[in-house]
């Protein structure tokens, strides 16, 4: 089943909301079976993507530099800086009943896809409105978390997958929700 219409439509909806923090659509691509919406204002990003092969959604906070998305470097090490974030990280710390759990070998239905959307959209909206407005503190805490992760995953720092930008893999990802979430 092709998701591509019914996803950036989903986003749209769902994530409408982000109008009243002055964000506006930037962005709605296509990158290696990923599907990407980006919404930005002057200060932050707000990067919804649906991997497609895993069947994956997830949602990332940004700072904007100098006018621009930053994304991470592919291999953290502890004094790399990291302007983005999964909300999941962010879950971790003010809500972490709320993280999706993926069933393994489940084809993500547009029902299921909404569902988890909607998820998203409202634990962005409560949980993240100083990140929306341009408050990053919050970003030093969630940087410890993703670099502790890092440390752990590899004596030399995380190295993401080529051509990804998105937390950990699949199976990384659900070996470490059953403890915790991760980030690249």
């Amino acid at each position: 089943m092709e998701m591509k219409s019914p996803f950036f439509r989903a986003s749209d909806e769902q994530f409408n909301f982000l109008k009243h923090y002055d964000f506006r659509p930037k962005t709605k691509k296509r990158e290696a079976g990923t599907y990407i919406r980006v919404y930005q204002n002057s200060t932050t990003a707000v990067k919804v993507a649906l991997e497609w092969p895993e069947q994956y959604l997830y949602v990332r906070l940004c700072q904007i530099v100098e006018g621009r998305l930053q994304e991470n470097p592919t291999i953290i090490r502890q004094n790399s800086k990291l302007y983005c974030f999964n909300l999941e990280n962010l879950l971790l710390l003010t809500e972490p009943a709320l993280i999706v759990k993926p069933a393994p070998y489940m084809e993500l239905t547009p029902d299921q896809m909404e569902k988890t959307l909607c998820i998203y959209a409202n634990a962005l909206e409560k949980y993240a409105s100083t990140i929306l407005r341009g408050d990053f503190q919050l970003f030093s805490r969630l940087e410890s978390i993703v670099k502790e992760r890092a440390g752990r995953a590899s004596p030399q720092g995380y190295v993401s997958k080529v051509g990804s930008r998105r937390p950990l893999t699949r199976t990384n990802r659900l070996q470490h929700v059953s403890a915790n979430e991760g980030e690249d």
